[in-house]
């Protein structure tokens, strides 16, 4: 699995700049795009069906051992909220927001989840993110493949990022292909939990000839996120 990650922590509201576009990039360069989601065209409350991505985006509530629909624990929206916002590059685009309610409630066993199903497997998946982390907490993708095992990838952990923060992750994976994301956002049960944005969602098949430089490694790039999350100062806000 190669891995991108860029980050862009300077409280402005736009587009993809610096790391952040240098991540989406190389992401794009190893695949050939098979399918989007920009959440623009989407209407009415999850589970959302997209047929740009060929997948079912829901969002779930794990509690008691059960897992079950949870209309309140992400919606569509628009325009700039709380640091969340679209980034699409149109002004009235909408994307994805988990609603503060990935805790489902003040039980430990009680905690949401974004999932987005495919039709058929994929290789490869990215995804832009706003306003993670300035809470603390742990956000995480976890991949199920089609063997059924769980790959989990922590991608921003403790007060890394602040309000209105920006991010690209995406994986390309020429051995296993996978059937499901989820994302998680995961808080000590005193802590307040954090509303973030999703956006501009990207699944693809693999590219016929991977071009030069070779993408860091997973493993290089989450040390270098850790890093930079050990000096990020937490800033409280609704």
């Amino acid at each position: 699995m190669t891995t991108f990650y860029g980050d862009r922590n300077d409280g402005s509201i736009n587009g993809p700049s610096g790391d952040v576009s240098k991540a989406h990039t190389a992401f794009l360069s190893l695949i050939d795009v098979a399918g989007t989601e920009s959440f623009s065209s989407l209407t009415g409350t999850q589970p959302f069906t997209s047929a740009g991505l060929g997948a079912t985006i829901g969002c779930l509530r794990k509690g008691d051992g059960d897992v079950v629909p949870d209309l309140a624990t992400c919606q569509l929206a628009s325009g700039a909220s709380s640091g969340r916002y679209d980034t699409t590059g149109t002004a009235v685009g909408a994307y994805l927001v988990n609603n503060q309610n990935m805790k489902g409630d003040s039980s430990t066993a009680d905690t949401g989840a974004i999932v987005v199903t495919f039709d058929s497997a994929v290789h490869a998946f990215g995804f832009f993110g706003t306003d993670i982390g300035d809470f603390g907490g742990t956000f995480s993708i976890v991949l199920t493949d089609v063997q059924g095992n769980q790959t989990t990838l922590d991608l921003v952990s403790g007060a890394a990022l602040d309000n209105s923060s920006l991010l690209f992750f995406g994986f390309v994976d020429s051995k296993n292909s996978y059937k499901s994301v989820m994302f998680t956002n995961l808080y000590p049960p005193t802590q307040a939990n954090d509303g973030f944005g999703l956006d501009d969602f990207v699944v693809g098949t693999l590219a016929d000839v991977p071009p030069n430089p070779t993408p860091e490694p997973l493993t290089a790039l989450l040390v270098l996120a850790g890093l930079g999350a050990a000096g990020a100062a937490r800033r409280a806000r609704r």
